[in-house]
């Protein structure tokens, strides 16, 4: 009994021994979070939002291999940069509206839809619709448009793209 009892306080200090060192270890990496007035996600994401340079040559770009018919665009428009909140964990980006009608698969124009660049340290991230497009049965929503209300102006280049 004497040997069971030893076994049982041995264990219990080396429980609390690591149950310790655990909390002395996890105390230690959140310590300086805001020693510097901003958390180690705001230092990490200083530079994410680098204004664009040549944005209009990005878009046309990607537009070449992300459109059906490149050649066949008409009424387009596109925005000056600008930072939204895009959602999704990542804060505010440089954002480009793009507003344009293109021709589908079967030769018929599909009305203007917007898509928006989405930038990330000056670089162009992602091109996607502004709008996701409704399931079936249900009306699009346009009032989710982040383009809404900004001034955009002509796009020529896009329309003279598959010139």
């Amino acid at each position: 009994m004497l040997k069971s009892l030893s076994r049982t306080k041995c264990s219990r200090r080396l429980a609390g021994a690591l149950l310790l060192a655990l909390v002395a270890g996890l105390a230690g990496c959140a310590g300086d979070d805001f020693r510097y007035g901003f958390s180690r996600r705001q230092a990490a994401d200083e530079g994410l939002n680098t204004a664009p340079g040549d944005y209009k040559s990005d878009i046309l770009a990607v537009a070449h291999s992300y459109l059906n018919n490149p050649r066949r665009i008409r009424d387009a428009s596109i925005s000056e940069p600008f930072l939204k909140n895009v959602g999704g964990g990542r804060g505010e980006r440089y954002i480009v509206c793009v507003r344009f009608n293109a021709m589908n698969s079967d030769g018929k124009y599909t009305g203007i839809k917007s898509r928006i660049a989405i930038y990330r340290r000056g670089k162009l991230d992602q091109f996607i619709e502004a709008v996701p497009a409704p399931l079936p049965g249900q009306k699009e929503d346009t009032s989710a448009d982040p383009c809404n209300g900004v001034a955009m102006g002509p796009f020529p280049e896009l329309e003279k793209l598959g010139s």
